[in-house]
């Protein structure tokens, strides 16, 4: 967030894309606002899940709508109410589950700031330090999100100018996957044969892909085309804007498609998505978007890289799908808004296992979680100080009021719990690492104690000679 105007964000040809909720969220991110107060933009988030196109339901959404045409046309009433399973996270398990809360409150802000404007790649590039909010482990169970950059341009990624050509190139690709469906690999016309060529070497950047037999690598069927087309979109709407700043298009940006996922081993999950780890970067196991956009930076000369950042480590494998959802939906990283996810989020279901060192590391060790639901409690605070102080006024409320005020009390309490849960990991830690010294200090007694008696015997046992 380096070039955004802290006092008042606005789009510029590095951060081209500042508008709707995404500028709003912003602002309420820089005036310091508790994650309380931004839960506000959930609805919003909710209603544009609700309109997400055909391609990218997940399974689950997709059997629930069957679902809704056969009871309609049975002249059943619907038994499913929401139109995507990410609506419906965001409407109703959000705002009352208290893992999920609690899950929310452990998102360092810097990163969430990060997350919303696209700037992961250029805010956490390994040449600016290591100064800004994060988790420094990339381990175990949590989420991920990953930026892209030139790797020569420290965080940055490309110009208009590059992007423009990077347009016509998809066009050429998808026209490509168009001819493979017609021909299977066998072009009747100059136009194809070019086409072929361009798609087979595109496919070839990382890694190696029989395009004539195995058809186009990064569009093997409608779904992907219609992601490719979505990414276009997106690309040109950058494009559009950061002109608008720069005619002449010359402006890295800084701002960048992000890619969200989710891992029980993220350690090893992240290497998937590097294309500079010798062996292992074929991308084969990558996000398809991504890893066409990695090869078609390398085909246009540009050596690119990518930044990944651990968003949230999580203690229980069962809070991978909704949290998954929820960061998916805050960086606007679906194929359709500005990012490359190919699917709706959530569908990792864990296992039922779970990790009290990762809980004590996030709720204990490091600051991120305490900060924001202190920040949470204080605001929660203040809004019922504000209600107490008109209370005599509630004859006059209706019943939407009167239910508002009791759902500040429950979240007063709800946040004081997590308070004093907090307080008590802190505290067995501390009982844990005194018990630990103690028992250092009695095995180094034992050792020295020990090391005095074969002394002692070496030299009886010289005596005895």
């Amino acid at each position: 967030m380096d070039t955004i105007n802290q006092e008042n964000p606005v789009a510029t040809a590095q951060v081209p894309l500042l508008q709707g909720l995404r500028l709003e969220l912003t602002r309420s991110l820089v005036r310091d606002e508790s994650y309380y107060s931004l839960m506000k933009y959930w609805p919003i988030m909710a209603d544009d899940a609700a309109r997400l196109p055909e391609y990218l339901l997940s399974h689950i959404t997709q059997r629930n709508r069957e679902r809704n045409e056969m009871a309609v046309q049975a002249g059943l009433p619907r038994p499913y109410a929401f139109e995507t399973r990410t609506e419906e996270y965001l409407k109703t398990r959000l705002t009352g589950d208290s893992r999920l809360f609690e899950v929310y409150h452990a998102i360092p802000r810097q990163l969430l700031q990060s997350l919303v404007l696209g700037t992961v790649a250029w805010d956490y590039h390994s040449s600016r330090g290591k100064t800004r909010e994060r988790y420094g482990e990339k381990a175990g169970i949590g989420i991920y999100a990953l930026g892209v950059s030139a790797k020569t341009r420290q965080g940055e990624w490309l110009t208009a100018n590059e992007i423009q050509a990077m347009i016509a190139h998809l066009n050429d690709y998808v026209a490509g996957y168009d001819a493979w469906l017609v021909h299977h690999g066998h072009p009747t016309t100059s136009r194809d044969r070019h086409l072929y060529e361009f798609v087979t070497k595109i496919d070839n950047q990382h890694g190696t892909h029989d395009t004539v037999t195995l058809g186009p690598r990064f569009c093997g069927k409608s779904s992907q085309k219609c992601g490719l087309r979505d990414l276009v979109n997106s690309l040109t709407e950058r494009v559009q804007a950061s002109l608008s700043f720069d005619p002449q298009g010359n402006t890295p940006m800084i701002q960048s498609p992000l890619y969200i996922g989710c891992s029980t081993v993220l350690e090893k999950r992240l290497l998937a998505h590097d294309p500079n780890m010798g062996k292992t970067s074929t991308l084969k196991r990558s996000n398809k978007l991504l890893a066409m956009i990695l090869s078609l930076m390398t085909y246009q000369g540009i050596e690119a890289e990518t930044t990944s950042v651990t968003v949230l480590r999580l203690w229980k494998e069962q809070d991978l799908d909704f949290s998954e959802t929820l960061i998916c939906s805050l960086a606007q990283s679906m194929a359709c808004q500005s990012g490359c996810n190919m699917v709706e989020c959530g569908d990792a279901k864990g296992k039922n296992k779970s990790d009290s060192s990762c809980e004590d590391y996030v709720k204990a060790r490091l600051p991120y979680f305490h900060n924001n639901i202190s920040a949470s409690l204080h605001d929660v605070q203040q809004r019922r100080a504000f209600v107490d102080e008109f209370s005599h006024l509630q004859p006059l409320y209706e019943g939407e009021e009167v239910e508002l005020i009791d759902q500040v009390g429950q979240m007063v309490g709800k946040l004081q719990d997590m308070i004093r849960g907090m307080k008590t990991l802190k505290e067995d830690r501390k009982r844990i690492a005194s018990a630990f010294n103690e028992n250092t200090k009695q095995l180094e007694s034992a050792a020295s104690l020990l090391h005095d008696l074969t002394g002692l015997c070496k030299a009886l046992q010289i005596e005895d000679e």
